[in-house]
C-alpha cells in the first residue's frame, strides 16, 4: 500500500471490507506486482455502494457516486438492452443467483425483484471495472491491463471484459 508492507496491506483491505480469504489468494499476484513495480487499480465499486445496490437497486444509488462509476451511460443503457446480452444474462450472470432465504425463494415476487437488484450489482461492478481500466489506458496509449476477476465476472465475453 503506497510503499507499506503487507500487513498495512491487509489491514486496509479488510477496513474496506474485502473478504479475508480473497486476499491471501492474491497475495502470491500483490506480490509480484510489488517486485515489479506494477501499477495497481482498484476497480470494483466501494462496498457501501453495492450493499446500497444490493437491498435497492441501481436507482436507489446516489446519482453522482453512480456518475463516477458509468463514464459512458448511453452505451452502459444500449447494452443491456442487446438481446446478445440478455442471452449473456440469462445463460452466465444468472447462473450465480441465489436468492438470499427460503422466504424469499417461495415468493416469486420477493426473488424477482432481489433477481432485479443482484443483476443491478453485477452489472454496476463490470461497469465500475470498465470505466476504471478506460480512463486508467486512455491516459497511457501504449499501456497493458491485465484484469484478475472471478470466471462468473468474464465468462463468455459478457461482463467486464465485454464492456
Amino acid at each position: 500500500v503506497n510503499g507499506g508492507g503487507e500487513s498495512a496491506l491487509l489491514e486496509g483491505l479488510k477496513g474496506k471490507g474485502v473478504d479475508e480469504q480473497l486476499t491471501m489468494a492474491q497475495m502470491p499476484i500483490l506480490r509480484f506486482a510489488q517486485k515489479k513495480r506494477l501499477s495497481l487499480l482498484a476497480l470494483a465499486p466501494e462496498a457501501q455502494d453495492l450493499d446500497t445496490v444490493r437491498k435497492g437497486g441501481l436507482q436507489t444509488l446516489d446519482p453522482e457516486r453512480r456518475e463516477t462509476y458509468v463514464a459512458d451511460a448511453q452505451g452502459f443503457i444500449a447494452l443491456t438492452q442487446d438481446p446478445k446480452f440478455r442471452l449473456y444474462t440469462e445463460k452466465s450472470l444468472f447462473k450465480d443467483f441465489t436468492p438470499s432465504s427460503a422466504t424469499v425463494a417461495s415468493d416469486a415476487s420477493a426473488a424477482k425483484a432481489e433477481q432485479g437488484n443482484y443483476f443491478a450489482e453485477k452489472i454496476l461492478v463490470h461497469e465500475a471495472c470498465a470505466t476504471c481500466i478506460s480512463k486508467w489506458a486512455t491516459s497511457r496509449p501504449n499501456s497493458l491491463v491485465i484484469t484478475v476477476a472471478p470466471i462468473s465476472d468474464v465468462r463468455f465475453l459478457g461482463g467486464i471484459n465485454g464492456r
